[in-house]
């Protein structure tokens, strides 16, 4: 079994290579982050298009996908939960105009509260 394992792992730079345009990718959540594979991805940039990368509560100063992008040819970065390296990321003009269209097109009812903490953002939705 042992063996079997040791056949499979591979260098975060092998595995950021078998990630293709349009893909999904997991970094976890909390103290799990994946600094290996985030470098590894951002020197990706412009070779693929459109991944998605799902995250939450980094506790790391950055997120090197997010940094190396800024206008999101390659990435997109998707968070579960903002911690202190996403809320540094967010643009507030975008954040609320994407509020207030989903509020706008609530029927049932929604309310809406963005909470400003120094340079981030709290976004809540319901």
């Amino acid at each position: 079994m042992l063996e079997k394992y040791r056949t499979k792992v591979v260098t975060a730079d092998k595995a950021a290579e078998a990630i293709k345009s349009g893909d999904w990718v997991d970094f976890g959540f909390g103290s799990g982050f994946p600094e290996l594979m985030d470098a590894a991805l951002a020197k990706r940039k412009g070779a693929v298009t459109d991944v998605k990368i799902r995250g939450g509560l980094v506790y790391r100063p950055s997120i090197a996908v997010v940094e190396c992008d800024p206008d999101h040819e390659s990435f997109d970065y998707y968070s579960w939960h903002l911690g202190n390296a996403e809320r540094k990321q967010i643009n507030f003009k975008i954040a609320e105009t994407l509020i207030a269209e989903f509020v706008a097109e609530t029927q049932d009812g929604c309310g809406a509260d963005i909470i400003r903490f120094g340079q981030g953002l709290n976004a809540h939705a319901f």
